[in-house]
C-alpha cells in the first residue's frame, strides 16, 4: 500500500480532522507555500484544540461506560433485553 499524501485541500482537512500529524509535518516540510495557503484558506489557529473532537471522545467514553454497565448485568435475560434495546451500542 502506498503512503497517504496530501494532494488537495480536502486531503489537508481530512488529515487535520483525523490527527494524521506525520502526514501534515511532511506536507509542511515539502510544500511550505501550499501548506500556508491551505492554512490561510481554512482560517483556523492550529494551536487550539478542536472542541468537536473533545465532544466526540466524551461521547465515546459515555457509550463505553453504558456498554460495560449492560454487560455487567448478571441475569442473562435482563442482559439480552438491555442489549436488544441498545443495539447501536453493540454495533448490531
Amino acid at each position: 500500500m502506498g503512503e497517504k499524501k496530501i494532494t488537495s485541500y480536502e486531503d489537508f482537512i481530512k488529515a487535520l480532522r483525523c490527527g494524521e500529524n506525520s502526514i501534515l509535518f511532511k506536507f509542511r516540510r515539502n510544500n511550505p507555500e501550499r501548506y500556508a495557503y491551505y492554512a490561510e484558506q481554512m482560517g483556523a489557529g492550529f494551536g487550539r484544540k478542536n472542541p468537536a473532537k473533545k465532544q466526540y471522545i466524551k461521547w465515546l467514553e459515555e457509550e463505553k461506560k453504558k456498554r460495560s454497565e449492560i454487560l455487567a448485568i448478571p441475569d442473562i435475560r435482563a442482559r439480552h433485553k438491555a442489549i436488544a434495546e441498545n443495539m447501536a451500542l453493540f454495533g448490531r
